[in-house]
C-alpha cells in the first residue's frame, strides 16, 4: 500500500488521529486553542494533499485542525481552503469570515479554482472583507477560466449587469453559454430571459422557454415563478394556466413564500382551473404568512372580513393585518385603520389615525383621503379643517372624484375656507361627472329646483359646468339628464340648439323611467297643447302616471279633467279622490276643488269617493306603480 492510499484509510486516519490525541469523541481542542494554533505551531506538516479533506470528514473539524494547519502553513492550497471554510462557516465555533479569507486569498492565490470562487462571492457580499466588485470581477475571471461552472455564470452576470467591469451583453451571453452546457441553473435562468426579451441576440421564445424550463427543473425557484408569470400572462409565452400553476406549485413545494401565496389564492378563487378550496386556500396562505409575506397576511384577514371562514375570528384577521401593515403592506395599513374605526372607541381611533397617516406617506389616494377624512371629522385627532382642506385639494387636482365632492361640502359650509356656493357646485359637478353617488344626490339638490323652473338660468353656475353635466348624466341613461336634456332642446336652452323632437324624445325616456318631473311635464304639454302637442288623452295619461308617483300638481290636473270631462269621461268620485289627495299634499287650487265637487256628491257617493281616495295613498305610500282603475 502506498502512502497516498494509506493515508486515505479510514484506519490509519483514526490511528494518526489518536496517535495525535484527536479522539473524535472528547473535546481535545478549544476554540482558544485555535487561534495560537494558526500562528504558533510548528509541527511537521505532513505531505498528503488530501490528509485535511479526510481528517475532517472521519473525526470532525477540531480534532483535524492541527493536521490541516500544518498542512495550510506548507502551502497545501486545499488545506488552505479547507481550513478557511472551517472558520467561515463556524465549524470551530462562530463563524468568522475574517478569518476565514485569510486562508482562503492563500489558497486562491495557489490556484484553487472553489478558493476563487469564494474569494469573489465575499468581494461581492463584503463577507469577511469590504466589499469589492472589482476584486470580485478578477477572482471571477480566474475561476472561470478554469472552467468552474457556477463561477461562469456568475460572471455572466457581472457582464450582465456592468459589475465590476463595463457592461458587456456578448461576453455575458459567451459565459452563461458555456456554463449553460454544464446544466447550471443559474446560467439556464439568464440565457433563457435573453433570448426571451432578444438581448443580445436573436429572440428565440423556443430557446428561452427550453433554458427556463431547464432551470426551473433544477428547482432553482426564480426560473419556476418566471415561467410560471409568463404562462400567467401570455406575452412572451402562449398563455396557459394548466403550467402556470404547475410551475406556481412547484415554487409553493420549495417553500417559496411567492409560490404558496399563488397557489393558495388560487383555491380562494377558483383560479388556475382549481377548484374552489376554502380548507387548501387557508393551508397554503397560512404558511406564506408564517414566512412574513404580508400580501398572504392582508389576504387571509380580507378573505376572513368577507366572509370566508379561513381563520378563528375577527381579532386573528386584525392580527395579520396588524403583522403586513407592520411589514409595510399600503393595502392591510387603510384596511386596518377602517376597521379599526368601526369599533367606535377613542383609543382605537388614534391607533386608526396613526395608520392612515402612515399609509399617506407614500402618496397613496386612497390613504391621502381616508387621512383627510379623518382630520376633517376628528377622528383619532382634533379636527383640522385646514388640513383637510389641502390634502383634499391636493387629491382634486389630481382628479380624485371624491375628494372633489368633499372640497364641494367644504365650500358649501365654509369648512377651512371662505363660503362660496358657486364653487362648492362647480365642485359637486365635477364630482358627479366621476359617478360619485353623493355628489349627484347634492347637484339634484342644489340645480332641480332652478332647471325645472324655466326662468331660471342657474347663473350663479358656469354654463359650461351645467351642461357638461346634463349631457354626462343623460349619457348614462339617468332620469334626471334626460329629462333635463329634453327641456334643453324643447325650450332651446342651456347651449341646446332648440329641436322639440329631441327634447320630446329625451323627457319621454324620463317620463317612462318614473321620473315624475318629466312625467308632469308631458301632461302639461298634452293638456296646454304647447308646441302643438295638444292632446288629451295622453295628457290624462301622464298625469295619472305622475299622481300615481305622488305628484301633487299632476293630482289637481287629473282631477280637474275627471271634473270637466276633458280627455276622460266625467267622473266626480275620481275627481273628488284625486282633489282630495292633492289638497292633503298641500296644494291649495285642489282645497277649493275638492269642496266644490262635495257639493256635488251625495253621502253614498262621497263615502266611495273618500274610500278611493284612502286607497290610492296607501297604494302610492306601498310604492306601487299601477292601480286599477274602476
Amino acid at each position: 500500500m502506498n502512502l497516498n492510499a494509506a493515508l486515505r484509510n479510514p484506519l490509519v486516519i483514526l490511528c494518526l488521529s489518536t496517535l495525535l490525541g484527536c479522539n473524535p469523541q472528547q473535546e481535545q481542542i478549544k476554540y482558544d486553542e485555535v487561534a495560537s494554533a494558526d500562528s504558533d505551531n510548528q509541527s511537521t506538516p505532513v505531505n498528503s494533499p488530501h490528509l485535511c479533506d479526510d481528517l475532517v470528514n472521519s473525526v470532525g473539524a477540531r480534532a483535524a485542525l492541527q493536521i490541516c494547519l500544518d498542512q495550510a502553513k506548507s502551502n497545501n492550497k486545499d488545506a488552505q481552503m479547507r481550513v478557511g471554510m472551517l472558520h467561515a462557516l463556524g465549524e470551530l465555533g462562530e463563524e468568522n469570515w475574517e478569518q476565514g479569507m485569510h486562508w482562503l486569498l492563500l489558497a486562491a492565490q495557489n490556484g484553487h479554482t472553489e478558493a476563487q470562487y469564494e474569494v469573489a462571492q465575499s468581494y461581492l457580499l463584503g463577507r469577511g472583507v469590504s466589499q469589492n466588485l472589482t476584486e470580485a470581477f478578477q477572482w471571477l475571471q480566474q475561476a472561470a477560466k478554469a472552467n468552474h461552472v457556477q463561477a461562469q455564470a456568475l460572471l455572466g452576470l457581472c457582464y450582465l449587469k456592468g459589475q465590476g467591469t463595463k457592461q458587456n451583453v456578448q461576453q455575458a451571453l459567451e459565459w452563461f453559454s458555456l456554463s449553460a452546457k454544464q446544466n447550471d441553473p443559474v446560467a439556464e435562468y439568464y440565457l433563457g430571459l435573453m433570448y426571451l426579451e432578444g438581448n443580445g441576440i436573436a429572440q428565440n421564445s423556443y430557446l428561452g422557454e427550453k433554458f427556463l424550463q431547464a432551470a426551473a427543473e433544477q428547482s432553482l425557484v426564480v426560473a419556476q415563478l418566471a415561467l410560471a408569470k409568463l404562462y400567467q400572462s401570455g406575452g412572451q409565452l402562449a398563455q396557459n394556466d394548466s403550467q402556470s400553476y404547475f410551475w406556481y406549485n412547484k415554487a409553493a413545494a420549495e417553500g417559496d413564500p411567492q409560490g404558496l401565496y399563488v397557489v393558495g389564492m388560487s383555491h380562494a378563487l377558483g383560479s388556475f382551473g382549481q377548484k374552489k378550496d376554502l380548507d387548501a386556500a387557508g393551508k397554503y396562505l397560512k404558511q406564506a404568512a408564517d414566512k412574513n409575506y404580508y400580501p398572504a397576511q392582508y389576504a387571509l384577514a380580507t378573505l376572513y372580513l368577507e366572509g370566508q371562514p379561513v381563520l378563528q375570528d375577527k381579532h386573528a384577521a386584525i392580527e395579520f393585518l396588524r403583522l403586513a401593515a407592520n411589514g409595510g403592506s399600503t393595502d392591510a395599513q387603510i384596511k386596518l385603520a377602517k376597521i379599526l374605526v368601526e369599533f367606535s372607541l377613542p383609543q382605537y381611533d388614534k391607533v386608526a389615525f396613526y395608520w392612515a397617516d402612515k399609509a399617506a406617506t407614500g402618496n397613496n389616494p386612497e390613504a391621502k383621503y381616508l387621512l383627510g377624512s379623518y382630520y376633517l371629522d376628528g377622528i383619532g385627532t382634533q379636527v383640522d379643517y385646514e388640513k383637510a382642506f389641502h390634502i383634499f385639494s391636493d387629491l382634486a387636482d389630481q382628479g380624485n372624484a371624491l375628494a372633489e365632492f368633499k372640497l364641494g361640502q367644504m365650500y358649501y359650509y365654509g369648512q377651512g375656507v371662505e363660503k362660496n356656493l358657486p364653487i362648492a357646485k362647480k365642485w359637486f359637478l365635477k364630482s358627479a361627472r366621476l359617478g360619485v353617488k353623493d355628489a349627484k344626490n347634492w347637484v339634484a339638490i342644489l340645480f332641480r329646483d332652478g332647471m325645472e323652473n324655466r326662468e331660471n338660468q342657474a347663473d350663479d353656475l358656469d354654463q359650461e359646468d351645467l351642461n357638461q353635466w346634463i349631457n354626462y348624466s343623460a349619457d348614462n341613461g339617468e332620469p334626471e339628464g334626460l329629462y333635463l336634456k329634453g327641456m334643453g332642446f324643447l325650450y332651446g336652452r342651456n347651449n341646446f340648439q332648440q329641436s322639440i323632437e329631441e327634447g320630446l324624445q329625451f323627457i319621454t325616456q324620463a317620463a317612462q323611467m318614473q321620473f315624475v318631473p318629466a312625467q308632469r311635464e308631458l301632461g302639461k304639454l298634452y293638456e296646454e297643447g304647447l308646441f302643438g302637442l295638444n292632446d288629451n288623452a295622453k295628457a290624462y295619461d301622464w298625469y295619472l302616471k305622475a299622481s300615481q308617483n305622488g305628484d301633487g300638481y299632476s293630482q289637481y290636473r287629473l282631477a280637474t279633467m275627471f271634473y270637466v270631462g276633458t280627455g276622460v269621461q266625467r267622473d266626480y268620485v275620481q275627481s273628488y279622490a284625486w282633489a282630495h289627495l292633492a289638497a292633503v299634499g298641500g296644494k291649495d287650487d285642489a282645497v277649493a276643488l275638492r269642496e266644490e265637487i262635495s257639493n256635488l256628491l251625495d253621502a253614498r257617493q262621497l263615502r266611495m269617493a273618500q274610500q278611493l281616495s284612502t286607497e290610492y295613498f296607501n297604494a302610492h305610500k306601498k310604492g306601487l306603480q299601477s292601480f286599477a282603475m274602476p
